[in-house]
């Protein structure tokens, strides 16, 4: 009760207005042991509130001092520009440099935060916690398939938190995830539009729509017909789109991300040529990573927390292939091209002597090596390699990709300007 009493000495009273309130462990602690009175009679301090981001509104003058969003940014993200300056009364959490928070994980300090000081921009006086209905859910905008809840208000998404799962992503989700829900509302075509004479789009039904697109595909010469798969659409709807366009006999079907790429030849048959062989757990376990030609920081969130924690744990070396790229801990930078993978598969690299050592190595490849002409020849190459024992993984940031080779779609090389009908599928 007299720590709490302390705590509250110059803590705000804005429950009422805080869109902490509910879910305030000051608040559900200070209900159960706290006093019904004060016994401080002076003024309360004021803190300047600190600029976080386009996503976190700061109330200074509510924050405890707890530092749990200093230990967050500098043992989990890497930024070690938050902590807290002056003594006593005048303790406050700031930034060295101001204003320089960046992060993809910066959202969690939110979650983190056990008192309304950093809450949620987007979510500012959206609602209460008791009046969303909770949804349990994974996220589509990585190949990861982090867990989450999703919070829904009205009928309407206000609201992404993490769910717990200590196998993929423990406690954290990226900003990307957390907050992409946005364009679930804003900027999103709601009904079918067809081009009218003047060239402008006009609202139709949906069952004239469903029968314009029947008509064209029907009286359509299928070569005519050109097909483009977007980012994020589920292994079901490809399926189906994949069995009507085989009987209408279209074979004109490209990825959206490899439209143009002549080097795009992967072996869909062997599901090893295109997924994450390895758990992430067994990061934990492993004692040497190669990345090649992939930006997990921002591609892979969550996979680059894993690498992070296993980092400090010691004993564990990082090596990277690929574009300079900031990853916030010590990297070995093997250079920019792929004449250091030739020179590691023919084992004339010094890096080889490294591989050759370690017990449990992983190498991750990313989707934009598919990119550099001759890359899965190179990849093949490698996996032959016994001392590796198969723990290549291609990680690749868009689920829907996966899901086009899962069913065995071929991707092909589409000139649009020649077709008659392009059927844009979720791009």
């Amino acid at each position: 009760r007299s720590v709490l009493e302390f705590l509250l000495i110059n803590h705000p009273l804005d429950c009422p207005i805080c869109d902490q309130a509910s879910e305030c462990d000051l608040q559900d602690q200070t209900m159960i042991f706290g006093s019904d009175r004060s016994r401080f009679f002076f003024k309360k301090r004021g803190v300047e509130d600190k600029y976080c981001g386009p996503f976190i509104k700061t109330i200074m003058t509510r924050c405890i001092h707890c530092t749990r969003c200093v230990r967050f940014a500098n043992e989990i993200c890497g930024i070690d520009n938050l902590g807290t300056t002056g003594r006593g009364n005048k303790t406050e959490i700031n930034f060295y440099y101001p204003n320089v928070f960046n992060s993809e994980f910066s959202g969690n300090l939110i979650d983190l935060c056990p008192v309304g000081a950093l809450t949620s921009k987007p979510f500012t006086f959206k609602a209460r916690s008791w009046e969303l209905k909770k949804k349990e859910g994974v996220d589509v905008l990585d190949g990861i398939g982090s867990n989450i809840k999703v919070d829904i208000f009205n009928n309407e998404v206000v609201r992404i938190l993490p769910k717990t799962n200590f196998n993929i992503n423990k406690e954290w989700i990226s900003n990307k995830t957390r907050f992409f829900f946005d364009s679930l509302k804003y900027q999103r075509i709601k009904y079918p539009l067809l081009k009218d004479e003047n060239n402008k789009f006009q609202k139709i039904s949906w069952f004239n729509a469903l029968n314009i697109i029947n008509q064209k595909l029907i009286t359509t010469d299928s070569s005519n017909i050109k097909s483009i798969i977007g980012d994020l659409v589920d292994l079901e709807s490809l399926f189906l789109l994949k069995k009507n366009l085989n009987k209408l006999g279209i074979s004109n079907i490209s990825y959206e991300k490899f439209l143009n790429n002549k080097n795009l030849k992967i072996n869909s048959d062997l599901t090893s040529n295109f997924l994450f062989q390895n758990t992430l757990k067994s990061i934990d376990e492993s004692d040497l990573c190669l990345i090649i030609n992939s930006d997990i920081r921002q591609e892979g969130s969550i996979l680059n927390i894993h690498l992070i924690n296993r980092l400090k744990k010691g004993n564990f070396k990082i090596a990277y292939l690929g574009n300079k790229i900031d990853f916030t801990y010590p990297v070995d930078n093997l250079g920019l091209n792929l004449d250091v993978l030739i020179k590691i598969i023919t084992g004339k690299h010094s890096f080889c002597k490294n591989i050759k050592k370690a017990k449990k190595p992983i190498i991750i490849f990313g989707e934009n090596i598919i990119n550099q002409k001759n890359a899965y020849f190179l990849i093949s190459k490698l996996k032959n390699l016994s001392f590796l024992n198969n723990n290549i993984n291609f990680f690749n940031s868009k689920n829907s990709f996966i899901n086009f080779l899962e069913i065995n779609f071929l991707n092909n090389k589409l000139n649009l300007k020649n077709s008659k009908v392009s059927y844009l599928y979720n791009t």
